[in-house]
């Protein structure tokens, strides 16, 4: 039965896969599909896949990460399979889904109306096919999820043509949270009923977020409420991205029609952003208007892909095209990857080469201020080159220590980016300064490297948005530059992130010069809320802008709810439960009222304490700029412990979940 399965499947690829070549392809492609599934048992794609996501291309037919991993998922499959996907009709997969079904698996196909001849009568009785019945558009995700926990997602349709031939790409992770939320979205799929919610859909592997964005099908003649907001924050996401790269800009995407994005490239490009372009069609008027501005855009071949590496950073792939039919008629789907690992880019060096794309990060080989720096003379260039090596070799011992803790994983992932990037930077040190990070001499080496460089580059950018933007007050760009010149001479300067006080608490505070962990969960002198609001009101008269790694694997308690006069929402939680010292070291800045301003430097002088004090209309245009230009997100980084009293918190707030997510910069290299 499943060899008349099998050449079934074939007649039927060649009658009707969107994926069409020529008659001799097609056997040589089957040929090579049958070889590469002999190899699949004997390698196993998607070991580990339970702790980090899984990047999987098929750059390399004598080694189809794409395929295998699959292969590989659907035979794991111990009690569901679901797979939503624009075609169906790869043989190997028709097998293993109707061996599953036999067995007792729940099989669900959700799959395009237009292509479900394709393999109906292919499949055992018992595998349950849907599809979307109205509206106009696609139904274009290529999904898999096994077991309700393992999700497969990219540009790869379930073809011969999109697992081996045309060039793909996925991401492969596990998420119970997810899975289930993806079952729902079939079962909306396939009911055509407007949505009445839209969950946010995120997973945290450590240090990396991962976000998952559904484009729902929106009828333009009558759009619905929830689609709409799902579509919308789907298109203001792919734009932030752009908007938000401060090195490098990598895109291979088959069909580009929207002008937004090529807008926000152009933009990007006038930052001073490297721009590395394929397509599959270079005519698109979309496509020209970049091309116009001096964006380079090469035309690719047997390029499926659908994904955009961000400063070597964060990742972008699903099924959309790059097309306003994607947030709107069709259903589409994409994955946001942050905090990319040395082992993910190395799984993604692949599919960059087969685009055509570099895969190296280019430094930014300029001063901040883009002037060319004058040829050092040589007994300066070596010593920088002897900083620089000092550097590398140091990292490179901390490379190989064995990690203790998550921190120390996180951390010598950077190293391994970091020493990489100083040896390629070495050819440029005539024209260009010791980074900062290079002088660096002190205790916790390793943590306080790696904080140097990512705040450099942080800052950096900030700096170089201010001087691109117009109305900035010199004092915030004064800020910026006194705290870049401090990183540059290799100092851990503080980055900030808020704790808001009462005026008594401010005294305590810098009389004590210690922010008191909290004991009873109520403020009070020494006891502190942060806030984290979407708006410009803050829960106490003065903010202390805390440095992010001071932060770190700590508890707190967890209120949310909304202002019952301003109704504007807070996420409000008592001072973390640690101890930290009020210094230059760990204090960015100290926000208050302009008319407080006097008060409170008065009040740092007589401590001895050198720590800059800034007018809130500052502190709120510094906190704008790292908003737009870091990345800001919201992560489980500690646990929070409710507590009963309500007597300072707004009426209406309620206690959240015992774990919560505390806002805070995520700096990466």
């Amino acid at each position: 039965m499943n060899y008349i399965i099998y050449f079934l499947t074939i007649f039927n690829l060649l009658a009707v896969s969107l994926e069409t070549f020529p008659l001799e392809a097609m056997h040589a492609q089957n040929a090579q599909a049958i070889s590469i599934d002999s190899n699949v048992t004997e390698k196993t794609y998607v070991e580990g896949i339970e702790y980090t996501p899984l990047i999987f291309s098929n750059h390399e037919l004598n080694d189809n990460s794409l395929q295998g991993s699959a292969y590989e998922l659907l035979n794991k499959a111990q009690s569901s399979i679901l797979i939503i996907s624009f075609t169906f009709t790869d043989p190997e997969i028709i097998r293993i889904v109707n061996q599953k079904a036999s067995e007792g698996v729940n099989v669900q196909l959700i799959i395009d109306r237009d292509h479900l001849n394709a393999f109906n009568r292919l499949l055992d009785p018992s595998v349950q096919v849907s599809t979307r019945e109205q509206g106009e558009g696609h139904l274009h995700h290529k999904i898999l999820v096994v077991d309700h926990a393992y999700i497969w997602l990219g540009s790869a349709n379930f073809t011969a043509g999109g697992l081996i031939t045309s060039k793909n790409l996925s991401i492969g992770f596990f998420s119970p949270e997810i899975g289930i939320q993806l079952h729902q979205e079939a079962l909306d799929i396939a009911s055509s009923n407007p949505r009445t919610n839209a969950p946010s859909l995120s997973c945290t592997y450590g240090n990396q977020v991962l976000e998952l964005y559904l484009l729902p099908h929106n009828p333009p003649e009558a759009p619905r409420p929830i689609e709409t907001m799902m579509n919308e924050k789907g298109k203001q996401q792919l734009i932030s991205l752009i908007d938000n790269a401060a090195h490098s800009i990598k895109i291979s995407v088959d069909v580009w029609t929207y002008k937004d994005a090529s807008r926000a490239i152009i933009n990007a490009l006038k930052r001073g952003v490297q721009v590395d372009i394929v397509v599959g069609n270079a005519t698109e008027e979309a496509v020209k208007m970049m091309v116009q501005q001096g964006i380079r855009v090469k035309q690719g071949r047997n390029l499926h892909h659908k994904f955009m590496l961000v400063d070597h950073k964060t990742l972008l792939n699903g099924s959309m095209n790059w097309s306003m039919n994607a947030f709107s008629r069709s259903d589409e789907s994409f994955i946001v990857l942050y905090n990319l690992s040395e082992e993910q880019l190395q799984a993604l060096n692949g599919s960059l080469e087969a685009a055509g794309l570099p895969t190296s990060m280019r430094l930014n080989q300029k001063g901040f201020d883009n002037e060319i720096y004058e040829l050092a003379d040589e007994e300066a260039i070596d010593k920088k080159i002897e900083l620089i090596n000092r550097t590398i070799t140091l990292l490179n011992n901390e490379i190989n220590k064995t990690p203790a803790s998550q921190e120390d994983q996180r951390l010598i992932s950077i190293a391994k980016r970091l020493s990489a990037d100083l040896v390629k930077f070495l050819p440029n040190m005539n024209k260009a300064p010791t980074p900062g990070c290079c002088l660096y001499e002190g205790e916790n080496y390793l943590a306080n490297v790696i904080a140097i460089a990512e705040k450099q580059e942080r800052v950096e950018s900030a700096i170089k948005y201010i001087k691109s933007a117009s109305g900035i007050d010199q004092k915030v760009h004064e800020y910026f530059q006194k705290t870049l010149e401090k990183l540059q001479a290799g100092i851990n300067a503080p980055l900030p992130d808020y704790f808001h006080a009462t005026k008594a608490g401010l005294e305590s505070i810098i009389t004590s010069q210690k922010i008191l962990q909290s004991k009873t969960g109520a403020t009070g002198p020494g006891t502190y809320i942060s806030c984290n609001n979407e708006g410009n009101y803050g829960y106490g008269s003065h903010a202390f802008a805390i440095d992010e790694g001071c932060l770190v694997d700590t508890m707190a308690t967890f209120r949310t709810g909304r202002h019952p006069l301003t109704n504007v929402f807070f996420s409000l939680w008592a001072s973390v439960l640690i101890d930290i010292p009020v210094t230059e070291e760990t204090i960015a800045f100290i926000d208050t009222s302009s008319d407080d301003v006097p008060y409170v430097r008065a009040l740092l002088e007589q401590q001895n304490l050198d720590i800059c004090v800034v007018d809130r209309p500052t502190a709120d245009s510094i906190l704008q700029i790292f908003d737009l230009t870091t990345k800001r997100r919201e992560l489980p980084s500690f646990y929070w412990n409710k507590f009963n009293s309500q007597d300072y918190l707004p009426q209406n707030m309620y206690p959240r979940s015992v774990q919560g997510t505390f806002r805070k910069f995520m700096f990466s290299l």
